[in-house]
């Protein structure tokens, strides 16, 4: 029986991505690899045939010790039929387990994020037969390079939690030296352009730090280990074609803790993709294209969004009968707060808040629930809404500025208190 399991959908990539994607991985570590190769049903034929040439590859690696076509092939007799799935044993303590959905493509609406679903799903069955010890469910993709000691944390984490989030950097390509001068500066910009968007990232979890929301988390898919109680619990992936990762720790996060990690740090290649309708790869793809620099937040805007969490902590804090009536919700005492009722109303809290307090009547269980219903989606909604009605976005050296300030201004006020 393996220890860990990592979970790896791939589309439209290179023969050689899971020989990256392992490089650094001891030999010696017991891994039961699941791979989901995949196409959209609206894929382009080449996508498809680069997809299918790099599942040949796969199939090639290792000793074969199962297969099996569920699906009767038109020809039974073509020696070039992908099986459905196929198990190899790669070495002694490693084996690959390889998922076929090219043959019967997934609907493009569902794309990467049913492809996710199916190789957990397994993962799940697999422990409730004892095929897997129940343990983290490891989730990387193509463009990812896993570091030596990567599964370490999975070992020293308790199983309380519903999710581990490790750190990432963005790498550039290892150039070849085929490449000629043009082609290498194209790389470079490329490699620019992600570490602009990576910024913008770490800008916007920064911001939700600072303001102590409890979804101050990356959401990629990449880079994630997932408790497989609660997975199943919150019904596994979401089936998009994009943002799953988001949509699926949101749901994570209301269940039990995530913990962001220190090390080890992921890396992850910069690249331009096409595979997703959003994410890094296209926003990368559009920041090349237009030459347009980013747009970061307004820094003052994560300081509304801190606002607001202390107003839910404030309602909690009051006895039930006490909260539809009080002050904070009828007599801001900060302009700042009166903005923040009108985008709360904006979001529809003031209306849901009588059955909030109907429901969660106790003070931990409202403080919750208000984090509940103010999820990570409604955040970012909040903040979308900050941003078009009263605090237009600013370039990177701008924020950069503002934050200095803002730390300043925070820095004075505890000194003050």
């Amino acid at each position: 029986m393996h220890q860990y399991c990592a979970i790896i959908p791939f589309y439209d990539e290179a023969n050689d991505f899971f020989d990256r994607v392992r490089h650094h991985i001891p030999a010696n570590t017991s891994i039961l690899w699941i791979l989901i190769a995949n196409c959209p049903d609206n894929a382009p034929q080449a996508a498809i045939e680069q997809t299918r040439k790099t599942l040949g590859h796969l199939e090639t690696l290792g000793q074969v010790i199962q297969q099996a076509n569920p699906s009767a092939p038109e020809k039974p007799n073509n020696a070039n039929t992908t099986p459905h799935y196929l198990l190899s044993k790669l070495n002694q303590h490693q084996s690959l387990l390889l998922l076929d959905r090219t043959q019967i493509p997934l609907p493009a609406k569902h794309g990467v994020g049913l492809a996710r679903k199916i190789g957990n799903d397994l993962a799940c069955q697999l422990m409730v037969l004892g095929k897997l010890p129940i343990g983290w469910l490891a989730q990387t993709d193509a463009d990812a390079q896993l570091p030596s000691d990567y599964f370490l944390p999975q070992q020293t984490h308790p199983m309380t939690l519903s999710g581990l989030i490790y750190p990432f950097t963005h790498t550039l390509n290892k150039q070849p030296q085929s490449l000629s001068v043009p082609q290498k500066a194209s790389e470079q910009s490329m490699h620019q352009a992600t570490l602009s968007y990576e910024a913008y990232l770490n800008d916007y979890v920064n911001g939700l730090s600072y303001a102590q929301s409890p979804y101050a988390y990356h959401s990629l898919g990449s880079i994630l280990a997932l408790n497989p109680l609660y997975y199943c619990q919150a019904r596994g992936f979401a089936k998009r074609a994009a943002g799953e990762d988001f949509y699926t720790l949101n749901k994570l996060n209301k269940l039990a803790p995530l913990l962001t990690l220190q090390t080890p740090k992921v890396e992850l290649m910069s690249r331009r993709s096409h595979r997703v309708p959003f994410g890094t790869g296209p926003r990368v793809a559009e920041l090349i294209d237009s030459q347009i620099p980013l747009a970061f937040y307004h820094p003052q805007t994560f300081a509304w969004l801190k606002r607001t969490l202390q107003l839910f902590k404030q309602l909690a804090d009051l006895p039930s009968d006490q909260r539809l009536s009080s002050h904070l919700l009828r007599e801001p005492t900060h302009p700042i707060q009166a903005k923040v009722l009108q985008l709360l109303q904006q979001l529809k809290f003031q209306p849901y808040l009588p059955k909030l307090n109907r429901q969660y009547p106790t003070c931990t269980a409202f403080h919750k629930a208000c984090h509940d219903w103010f999820d990570a989606f409604r955040t970012l909604k909040f903040i979308h809404l900050i941003r078009d009605q009263h605090l237009p976005p600013l370039s990177q050296h701008q924020a950069q500025l503002e934050w200095t300030h803002l730390t300043q201004e925070t820095s004075l006020s505890l000194n003050e208190s």
